[in-house]
């Protein structure tokens, strides 16, 4: 940082901006470091003196590239194009719960995404270097910059965090979807609360760290504050793969009990991760119950570390954690296709070729309204899959069918609303197909239905 001789052209930049530097010792207001451009206008001048005209080019036209950038930037969101493909298969109905909950999700974040790379605009900020005064450290990182500080990592944090709550539900909403025991939900409820409270607890803790705290009074950036408020932003971070564990745990053992330990099927894997939706959300569970302890562990370390007065030690795997906690976020757009593929896919009553030879009074075409005897000759025991070999029941409502599988029949009301398509071919064989499972009712919810089909609240448990 020197005193000397400028050109006039640093001369008239540095006095057109000069109500915009700082003096860090004079108490100034949260407004004035929000507009600042530094604590130092030596430094300002010095940079300015540096730049050859390549530079000065360079700068003009990083901004413009900067903006465009931040307009596109929702277009390279990761989730971008997996919410614009159920857009398109929910025929943009944004009625549907489930639209609001991703379309949440996704706009959220996106603005979150594009404040971030508008803050490439405030990529310097002038001051003297805190561990040699002489000198200038004028890059500035989102920490170093007052109003980049403001928002990315106050306003920013907020549409981050809350998108990725909106998100969250998602589980929650599917479990209790299928859970009988509603006993049990409680628990599922309280974890996710205490999950989305440690979200909102680190919003909270970025504003704790003011603007005004970024520099001390000799105008040089607080490494101490900044330590400090990263020494409370790791613990908040393990509390958040903590509660995030509970969380995914406490889904597991409700799915587990309400519908894996009642379940009689011999399907593999992949057909279960195919066909049944709770089963692809408790494949998600699972990865993060593996993989979240490690980076758990390295959190630990972190706190560890910088307690002992190490803070410089880089113990970071953000990368790790965001692509693990993205995991149940990716399995909400792969749970929907699959249900839209079990839906209009061949998945959809498997066609069979079958000797029909109990049901060759039916004549060809629909038949609506089974009667509860006949219904029971299509109960769990023949669509099982060791008793009936042809019957594939692969897209029925998994809470209808897994309550049929274990009960051996529909209750009356239920077996009215049943649609079963029959047709009748020339000879004995017939091809039998299973048609979408339909209830209706006002005290259906949010958690249990999406397809909004009626003012009157019907909906259509399938396209959750």
């Amino acid at each position: 940082m020197t005193a000397g001789n400028y050109s006039d052209y640093t001369m008239n930049l540095a006095n057109k901006n000069a109500d915009r530097f700082v003096d860090a010792s004079a108490n100034p207001t949260w407004f004035t470091w929000i507009f600042s451009m530094g604590t130092s206008i030596n430094c300002y001048k010095d940079y300015l003196e540096d730049l050859g005209d390549i530079q000065k080019y360079n700068n003009n036209i990083s901004v413009v590239r900067t903006i465009i950038y931040a307009l596109a930037k929702p277009l390279q969101s990761q989730f971008f194009y997996w919410t614009l493909l159920l857009l398109i298969l929910h025929k943009f109905n944004f009625r549907k719960p489930v639209m609001k909950i991703i379309l949440a999700h996704y706009i959220l974040r996106a603005i979150g995404d594009i404040l971030e790379q508008l803050s490439g605009l405030m990529n310097r900020y002038y001051a003297p270097d805190p561990n040699d005064l002489t000198k200038c450290a004028n890059d500035a990182s989102a920490e170093k910059h007052p109003l980049r500080w403001f928002l990315t990592r106050q306003v920013g944090m907020i549409f981050w965090y809350f998108g990725e709550i909106c998100g969250d539900w998602y589980p929650l909403l599917r479990t209790r979807a299928v859970a009988r025991d509603q006993k049990s939900m409680y628990y599922v409820y309280i974890a996710c609360g205490m999950f989305n409270l440690s979200k909102i607890v680190m919003i909270i803790n970025h504003f704790t760290f003011s603007v005004t705290n970024l520099y001390t009074k000799e105008g040089t950036f607080n490494v101490e504050a900044n330590d400090k408020f990263y020494f409370r932003y790791w613990i908040i971070e393990a509390v958040i793969i903590i509660t995030s564990l509970i969380y995914d745990m406490t889904v597991y053992f409700v799915l587990k009990k309400q519908i894996f330990n009642r379940t009689k099927s011999d399907f593999g894997f992949l057909k279960k991760f195919r066909s049944i939706s709770e089963y692809r959300i408790i494949v998600s569970v699972v990865i993060c119950v593996t993989l979240l302890p490690a980076v758990l562990v390295a959190v630990g370390l972190k706190i560890v570390y910088m307690y002992k007065g190490m803070p410089g030690l880089d113990f970071s795997f953000e990368d790790i954690r965001l692509l693990i906690i993205n995991v149940q976020y990716y399995m909400i757009f792969i749970d929907q296709i699959m249900l839209f593929r079990s839906r209009d896919g061949t998945s959809i009553g498997e066609t069979t070729n079958v000797n029909t030879t109990p049901y060759n009074n039916f004549s060809s075409g629909t038949y609506n309204n089974i009667s509860g005897a006949t219904y029971n000759n299509l109960s769990s025991n023949n669509l099982s899959n060791n008793s009936n070999p042809y019957l594939k029941p692969l897209s029925v409502d998994s809470k209808l069918y897994y309550s049929n599988l274990n009960n051996g029949s529909l209750n009356a009301n239920q077996n009215s609303l049943l649609q079963y398509n029959y047709a009748n071919s020339n000879n004995s064989n017939s091809n039998i197909n299973y048609g979408r499972m339909k209830t209706s009712g006002k005290g259906n919810t949010l958690a249990t239905y999406d397809e909004y089909i009626n003012p009157t609240n019907d909906w259509n448990y399938l396209r959750k």
